[in-house]
């Protein structure tokens, strides 16, 4: 059993999803703050928000917002999922209240987050004790597509267990983020407002009845009785949606209370809403905060958070955030719709400083932890736990690339993403999507596979109209060769300049890619080319320690063999190398472990392959046997009894106390495992290898953890890796190299066993096996030389 790695993918780029600024909404707001304290962690430009309408005519948003959902339009919701996915964000954070999304109870955005690949964390700024039907299923169904729900209380944990049925492992409680201001003395703040010399009660927000600040303006006479000097402010316009539909009639009854109750002279509406600066100097100039809500269903309040995290006194009514937020005399709590209990709780703090004093430090020091910084720090660990999570158990692509149409079938060659990619100097690395990227320049690595896939799709069609491009990838080689260090250099930039180190990996590769033109070109220009480079690089090889180098070497020596048989040159450092890599094998490898060190890394079914071949052509039984042994042991762990491919993932590979990583999973890793298992069929005659060298080409075309399609039907390339959330989406050169070295070695394969599109005939058919073969799409069919 193998333990999973903790090393994962940090998270790089993420989009938030909600109300945003300059919408006049707590959420709106709460998005903003979250999202410049996640864009201080991982960079303003990895950081998007797509934007929530509630109105036709929009809003002027900045340029955080990088799309805009019309709240109602249902088309919306599914482009902005195709944005994320296009544009392989890592992470979505959806704020979650039901009436900013349209259809039934909010309902539209389900349909968003269906269709997306990557993790999804989900905060819920509403959890209803007693919701209807719709919003039961609306709750459940977020938790389903959601791999977190964020509640910023502990009642809002423990509701959404017992009423949800929602597991604990799936909720993470992250506090309301609060701004990181100083514990400073009110007076600081009061002359930029005219209060110098009065105390302040302040209540901020948007308005809307159910604020309960009638109960606070109707116990302003006892509090004026005792404190003349106070001045109670109520900043903050009507909530746009209330002014929409019933105008200003609540800040006008509010009005009309003050006058009535003769406080004029200590009450102050100031009708707008404060910008971020300005509400910190009105936070700071308040000696007591008062929220006098009717509802207790709040779970969560901005305006308390921010006050109570400024180290105010607060007076309150128990609401369920407001109960939990000012427990341990960190506030004072009054009965709801109670006038005299809030002017005596005001009264008792004004006339209490040390008491006062000492609320507000302890109020004060609680809060530390949930500054906006330690909040997205928290948000991004839960990430990280959601990344090692999907590792150890993906989840299956909900909306994966259109596959073959029967995938027993094998896809036809195409060449056109290998020609998009090559321009005149050589294959370029890498692609954006399949559109070639210049500013990574070539690989030597990736030149050498383009060679070697040509060089089977040559040996089985017999198309010279390639030959050109052969010829631009050997012209690669030649110039990537360091006559000096006698290494082939490993990456020339765009401008058609040299890195000047090598490796000795690169340069066994090199070698495997000229062995195999050696061994199949019909031309003889290219034969003689490929040949006088194979011997000038070939020397250096004697002195090759990698093991992985030594394994390249030995495939790329045998091609070159099968065609000049008498080199005794090459067929010396073909012995010298294969007793190396063998006698670390026989050194190292134990029974419960047999490799040759102590963690396996990129490329492993390249050693146990070169074994098998050179324990057939030495002959050398015990290195066949060391090979096949060792290759058996790769596969079993990769290839499932249902056929389904897991491969070994690069976040970690697996070391000797079984701790294995399974993502991202490349395909290199398969094409060798593939190679491998062909050599091994060839070695052994035993049909069940090439039954499973038919089962890997599989992993390209669906048969994986997330049952993701990585081949490309239309261009004929492939996609770059296999993340826990699928996919990744570019198509770049060793992706579609390795793809198509697997691709022409299982036609190969295939057609060496003379399979058709019909059932094998006999007895020896132990797996039906289909094939389009090559001739049927060339009316030939030709032997191939196998490596």
């Amino acid at each position: 059993m193998s333990l999973v790695r903790s090393d994962v993918s940090r998270i790089r780029s993420l989009a938030l999803l909600g109300s945003y600024v300059p919408r006049k909404c707590g959420i709106a707001t709460f998005t903003h703050d979250l999202r410049n304290a996640l864009a201080s962690q991982v960079g303003a430009e990895h950081t998007s928000v797509l934007a929530m309408d509630d109105q036709p005519e929009s809003y002027p948003y900045g340029p955080d917002v990088r799309f805009q959902i019309r709240a109602q339009e249902l088309r919306d919701y599914r482009t902005a999922a195709d944005v994320l996915n296009i544009n392989q964000i890592d992470l979505t954070v959806v704020q979650h209240e039901y009436g900013i999304y349209g259809g039934q109870d909010g309902a539209y955005v389900l349909d968003l987050m269906r269709r997306l690949r990557m993790p999804i964390i989900t905060t819920l700024h509403t959890v209803l004790t007693e919701p209807n039907r719709g919003q039961r299923r609306v709750m459940l169904e977020l938790s389903r597509l959601s791999d977190r729900l964020v509640v910023m209380s502990h009642l809002a944990y423990d509701i959404l267990h017992k009423t949800y049925g929602i597991p604990h492992e799936k909720i993470a409680l992250i506090p309301h983020g609060i701004h990181d201001v100083p514990f400073t003395d009110s007076s600081f703040y009061k002359d930029q407002f005219g209060f110098e010399g009065r105390k302040v009660l302040l209540t901020f927000g948007l308005l809307s009845p159910g604020k309960g600040i009638e109960y606070a303006i109707r116990a302003m006479p006892k509090i004026v009785a005792r404190h003349p000097d106070v001045v109670y402010v109520v900043l903050g316009a009507t909530h746009p949606h209330i002014l929409r539909h019933e105008g200003d009639a609540y800040r006008h009854s509010l009005e009309r209370l003050v006058d009535k109750l003769g406080v004029r002279e200590h009450v102050e509406f100031h009708n707008r809403f404060a910008e971020l600066d300005e509400l910190v100097r009105y936070i700071g100039a308040a000696d007591l905060y008062i929220t006098p809500y009717l509802n207790e269903a709040q779970i969560t309040s901005g305006t308390l958070a921010y006050s109570v995290g400024a180290g105010k006194a607060v007076v309150s009514t128990p609401y369920w955030h407001a109960t939990e937020l000012l427990d341990e005399g960190r506030g004072r709590l009054v009965p709801f719709h109670d006038s005299d209990a809030i002017a005596e709780a005001v009264n008792a703090l004004i006339g209490e400083e040390v008491e006062c004093a000492a609320m507000r430090k302890r109020a004060y020091l609680h809060c530390r932890p949930m500054v906006w910084e330690e909040v997205a720090k928290s948000y991004l660990q839960t990430a990280n736990e959601i990344n090692r999570e999907r590792a150890s158990k993906p989840r299956v692509d909900k909306h994966p690339a259109v596959g073959p149409e029967d995938p027993e079938t094998l896809p036809g060659i195409k060449l056109g993403q290998l020609e998009t990619l090559t321009d005149q100097t050589g294959l370029l690395q890498h692609a954006i999507y399949s559109v070639p990227d210049r500013s990574h320049g070539y690989a030597t690595d990736d030149n050498a596979r383009a060679l070697i896939a040509l060089a089977k799709y040559q040996a089985m069609r017999h198309d010279a109209t390639v030959t050109p491009l052969v010829m631009r990838y050997l012209a690669f080689l030649y110039d990537a060769f360091d006559r000096e260090a006698h290494r082939f250099r490993a990456f020339m930039s765009y401008d058609r300049q040299w890195q000047p180190q090598g490796n000795e990996d690169t340069h066994g590769r090199a070698l495997w890619a000229l062995g195999q033109v050696t061994a199949s070109t019909e031309s003889d220009g290219v034969l003689g080319f490929a040949t006088r480079l194979f011997g000038d690089a070939l020397g250096a090889a004697e002195s090759f320690q990698s093991p992985r180098a030594i394994a390249h070497a030995l495939v790329g020596i045998h091609a070159y063999l099968s065609r000049f048989g008498g080199d005794t040159h090459a067929r010396r450092i073909r012995k010298e190398l294969a007793d190396r890599l063998y006698d670390r094998f026989h050194l190292n490898a134990k029974a419960d472990w047999p490799w040759h060190e102590p963690a396996l890394s990129h490329e492993a079914a390249r050693m146990p392959h070169a074994l098998i071949l050179a324990g057939q052509w030495l002959p050398d039984g015990r290195l066949a046997e060391q090979g096949l042994r060792t290759l058996q042991w790769l596969v079993d762990m990769q290839l499932g009894d249902d056929g389904t491919v897991s491969l070994l993932g690069n976040a970690g590979w697996l070391d000797s106390m079984g701790h294995r990583a399974h993502f991202d999973q490349m395909p290199t890793e398969a094409m060798h495992l593939i190679l491998a298992c062909t050599e091994a069929y060839h070695c052994t005659r035993d049909r069940a290898w090439a039954r499973r060298a038919r089962q890997l080409l599989n992993w390209f075309v669906g048969d994986n953890d997330t049952q993701s399609v990585l081949y490309d039907n239309k261009t004929g390339g492939c996609r770059d890796a296999l993340h826990a959330d699928g996919p990744n989406l570019n198509q770049g050169a060793a992706a579609t190299t390795s793809w198509l070295v697997s691709l022409t070695t299982v036609h190969d394969l295939l057609t060496e066993l003379g399979v058709s599109d019909q059932e094998e005939d006999g007895a020896a058919a132990e797996v039906e096996i289909k094939a389009a073969t090559v001739g049927e799409e060339t009316g030939e069919s030709t032997k191939p030389v196998s490596t």
